[in-house]
C-alpha cells in the first residue's frame, strides 16, 4: 500500500492532467453549441448590414471616433457597400455550418473567428461583452481537436487507433480554454467595478425584462438572490479548478455558474450573452460523466450494420450514421462476408442492420432501429417507428442509398493534433492574456497594458472586462422618435403603424429592438457626433418609396427618462437630443462617398 507522502506526490504530479483536461466529447458539444450560437448570431446580424456595416448606413467607415484601434483589423471595412458584407455574412454562416458538421474542422473554426472578429471590429459600437467573449472561445477553438468526436471528421476517419486523439485531451490550448472561462466568470461576477452587480444591472431598467422587475419588487427575495450571486461569483470560479475532489467541487462550479446565467437569460435582454455563458461551461463536463453515459450506451446498441462492398460509399454513409447518432459501439461489416447478410442482399437489395436478438431489419425499418437505439435520437426513433411511414420511409431509404453510391471510398485521417510550435503560440498567448488580466487588477502595473495591447487587440484577446454588462443610464430611460409628414400627420418613425405615445412603456427591454439597437442608441444618448447622421438615416428609410403626401418632413429625436417609477409624471425628463428637417439639409449618408 503506498504511503501517504507517495499518494500526495502522486496527486500532485496528475493534477494538471485532472484540472486542465478536456473530455473529447465535452470538445465536441462545445463545438456544436458554439457553432449553432454562431449561427444564430450571425442571422441577427443579417437585419443590420445596411445600418451598421455599410457606408450608406449609421457607421461610415473612416469615422476615427468609431476606430475601436488601429490593431483591430476588419475584413469587413475593405469595402461599403451592403453586397459586400453580405457576401462575408454568407461564407462565414458555410464556415459556421461546416463546425457545427465537424468538416475540416481546424479551418472552419480559424475561418469562423477569423471573419467574426472581423464583423465585430467592423461595428465596436454595437458589440456585447457576449460577442467578445465568443470571439475569444472561437480563438483558443482553433488549437484544439474539436473533430474528434461526433464529427464528419471523426466519420470518415480511419480505424487506425494511433489516428484517434488521447482522451481526455490536454494541451495549453485546453488549459488556456478552462483558465479563460474561469477568468471571465471571475471578472463578471467577482471582480466587477459594481459593488452589487444584480443591483446595478436591475437599475439599468432599458435591459430588464418583465421578470427582473417582478424580481425587483420583492424585497425579501431580491436580497437572497443578490447573496447567492455574490456567493457563487466568488467561490464557483475558484471551485473550477479545486486541486482536491475536483469532481464534485467542479461539477457544483458548473451547475451553480450554469444557474446564474439562466437567472439572467430570465431577468435581462442581454442578447447572446448568457447563451455564450452556457456554451464557456461544455468543457468543464468530466469524463465520469460521459463515462456514466457509456455503459447505457454499449448495452443498448450491440448493432452490426453491414454495407454492400460493391457500393463502396455505402461504408462511409454507415460510417456517418454510427458517428451522428452516437452508436460508438455498432460494428460496420460487409454483407458479402456472411451468409446469411449476403443472402438478404442479394434477395433485397438492401442494407441490413442486425440488433441485439439477431434479428435483422431492412430499409426503412433499419433506419428507425437506429434512431431508436441512439441515445440522442431515441424518443424520435420511437414515434417514427409508431406512424403509419413505411411508404415514404422506403423512398427516404433509397434516396440514402443513392447518396451511399459511387464507386470509391477512402478513409481519411483525423486532422492532425496542432503542432508544437502551434501549442507554443497558444501557450504565448495565454501568458499575454494572464499578465493583461493582473494588470487589470492591479497587480501587475497598468502600464503594462500599453505594451500588451497591440498584439492582444490584433487577436481579440484585450478582454475588457468593465465593458462584458453594459452600462446604461440609471432608471428608466426610452427613446421617443415623433416625425411630423408632408399631410401633416404625426408618426413614431421607431414604431412605425403604432400611435405616437410618450408614456412609460410597462417594459423597457424589447421596446428598441433587438440588444444591437439598444447599444447604439446608449451610445446616442451619450455622444452628441452620431445623432445628425442617426437623424438623416431615420429620413431616408422613411422616404425610400414612399407617396409624396406621406413624405417625412421633419423629425425630432427625444429621450425620456423616468428617475422614480414611483413618483407621478413630473418625475419624467423630457430630452430633445436633436431635431431635422428632412427636406432642406443634405444628406450626410450620401456625401461621405
Amino acid at each position: 500500500m503506498p504511503s501517504i507522502a507517495a499518494r500526495v506526490s502522486t496527486s500532485i504530479r496528475t493534477l494538471p492532467n485532472r484540472v486542465f483536461a478536456i473530455d473529447l466529447r465535452s470538445l465536441a458539444l462545445f463545438r456544436v453549441t458554439m457553432a449553432i450560437l454562431l449561427l444564430i448570431d450571425l442571422c441577427r446580424h443579417l437585419p443590420l448590414l445596411d445600418a451598421f456595416y455599410s457606408d450608406s448606413g449609421l457607421l461610415p467607415r473612416g469615422q476615427e471616433r468609431l476606430v475601436e484601434s488601429v490593431w483591430r483589423i476588419s475584413l469587413h471595412a475593405a469595402n461599403g457597400q451592403t453586397l459586400f458584407a453580405l457576401a462575408l455574412l454568407l461564407i462565414a454562416l458555410l464556415t459556421a455550418l461546416a463546425l457545427l458538421a465537424g468538416w475540416r474542422t481546424r479551418r472552419a473554426a480559424i475561418i469562423s473567428f477569423v471573419l467574426y472578429a472581423s464583423l465585430l471590429n467592423r461595428a465596436p459600437v454595437i458589440t456585447g461583452g457576449g460577442e467578445q467573449l465568443l470571439a475569444l472561445l472561437l480563438f483558443w477553438a482553433c488549437f484544439l481537436p474539436l473533430g474528434a468526436r461526433w464529427s464528419v471528421d471523426a466519420a470518415l476517419a480511419s480505424d487506425d487507433t494511433a489516428s484517434i486523439p488521447v482522451n481526455p485531451h490536454r494541451s495549453w490550448a485546453s488549459t488556456a480554454l478552462l483558465l479563460q472561462v474561469g477568468i471571465a466568470c471571475l471578472w463578471v461576477t467577482a471582480l466587477t467595478p459594481a459593488a452589487n452587480p444584480l443591483a446595478a444591472m436591475l437599475s439599468q431598467q432599458t435591459y430588464t425584462t418583465a421578470t427582473g422587475l417582478w424580481l425587483q419588487h420583492h424585497a425579501v427575495l431580491l436580497h437572497w438572490t443578490q447573496w447567492l450571486v455574490r456567493v457563487i461569483g466568488l467561490l464557483a470560479p475558484l471551485l473550477l479548478f479545486a486541486p482536491l475532489a475536483y469532481r464534485p467541487l467542479r461539477a457544483l462550479a458548473v451547475v451553480a455558474l450554469a444557474l446564474l446565467q439562466i437567472g439572467a437569460l430570465l431577468c435581462f435582454d442581454l442578447g447572446v450573452t448568457p447563451w455564450v455563458g452556457l456554451v464557456a461551461l461544455t468543457p468543464f463536463i468530466g469524463t465520469e460523466i460521459w463515462d456514466r453515459l457509456h455503459p447505457q450506451t454499449v448495452a443498448e446498441t450491440p448493432i452490426r450494420l453491414f454495407h454492400d462492398q460493391r457500393r463502396p460509399r455505402s461504408l462511409r454513409l454507415h460510417r456517418l450514421l454510427r458517428e451522428f447518432l452516437i452508436l460508438p459501439s455498432a460494428q460496420l461489416l460487409a454483407a458479402q462476408n456472411q451468409p446469411r447478410t449476403a443472402t438478404l442482399l442479394q434477395a433485397n437489395e438492401s442494407w441490413i442492420v442486425i440488433d441485439h436478438d439477431d434479428r435483422a431489419y431492412l430499409r426503412w425499418d433499419a433506419l428507425v432501429l437506429l434512431l431508436r437505439r441512439s441515445p440522442l435520437f431515441g424518443p424520435l426513433g420511437w414515434l417514427l417507428s409508431k406512424l403509419p411511414l413505411a411508404g415514404i420511409g422506403d423512398r427516404l431509404y433509397h434516396l440514402i442509398r443513392r447518396l451511399g453510391g459511387g464507386t470509391a471510398s477512402t478513409a481519411a485521417a483525423l486532422p492532425a493534433p496542432t503542432s508544437r510550435n502551434a501549442q507554443r503560440f497558444a501557450a504565448l498567448c495565454l501568458l499575454l492574456a494572464v499578465l493583461w488580466n493582473l494588470s487589470l487588477t492591479g497587480l501587475l502595473p497598468q502600464t503594462l497594458q500599453g505594451v500588451l495591447a497591440p498584439p492582444l487587440r490584433l487577436l481579440r484577446l484585450d478582454q475588457p472586462w468593465d465593458r462584458y454588462l453594459p452600462r446604461g443610464a440609471q432608471g428608466r430611460g426610452w427613446f421617443v422618435a415623433p416625425g411630423e409628414l408632408a399631410n401633416g400627420q404625426q408618426v413614431d418613425l421607431l414604431h412605425p403603424g403604432q400611435p405616437l405615445d410618450f408614456a412609460a412603456p410597462a417594459v423597457l427591454a424589447h421596446r428598441q429592438g433587438n440588444s444591437f439597437w439598444h447599444r447604439y442608441l446608449d451610445a446616442l444618448r451619450r455622444h452628441q457626433d452620431d445623432r445628425d447622421r442617426y437623424a438623416h438615416y431615420l429620413c431616408r428609410q422613411w422616404n425610400v418609396d414612399t407617396p409624396l403626401a406621406r413624405k417625412l418632413q421633419s423629425l425630432k429625436i427625444v429621450y425620456l427618462l423616468e428617475r422614480d417609477p414611483h413618483h407621478d409624471g413630473d418625475s419624467v425628463e423630457q430630452h430633445v437630443l436633436w431635431q431635422q428637417n428632412c427636406g432642406q439639409l443634405s444628406d450626410p449618408l450620401d456625401s461621405d462617398g
